[in-house]
């Protein structure tokens, strides 16, 4: 089955600091996001990668812009949408994600992404 498109629409920061935005395949989606503030990141697809190898090229870093340490790494593997704090990993999952939906991402406070309801890393649709 060929890999569908999976969209990231905008991202919210409830943050005291700066986040950036990072696509690792195209610069042109690349977004520094203020706190309290959501930013649109132009209809990003999240990037395929089904192999550790392919990975340093193929994901979304979202990264705390004063110390530059990664908060999250985003992508697409075949139908899954993973997310994982460490890097590449096969069972990673980012909750609320469907491959080919189109989806907003927001930054919690501790650092992670949520949907407002669930702590770690969510998503909800756009």
């Amino acid at each position: 089955m060929p890999n569908v498109v999976t969209s990231i629409q905008n991202i919210g920061n409830n943050r005291n600091g700066n986040l950036y935005f990072l696509n690792m395949e195209n610069s042109g989606n690349n977004r520094l996001v203020e706190p309290g503030n959501i930013e649109s990141v132009g209809n990003c697809w999240i990037p395929w990668c089904n192999r550790s190898g392919d990975f340093a090229a193929h994901h979304i870093q979202i990264l705390d812009a004063n110390t530059e340490q990664v908060l999250w790494y985003v992508w697409q593997q075949g139908n899954s949408i993973r997310a994982s704090t460490t890097g590449y990993e096969d069972s990673a999952q980012l909750r609320g994600a469907i491959a080919g939906g189109s989806y907003n991402l927001n930054v919690r406070a501790g650092g992670g992404i949520t949907d407002g309801v669930t702590d770690g890393i969510t998503a909800n649709s756009a």
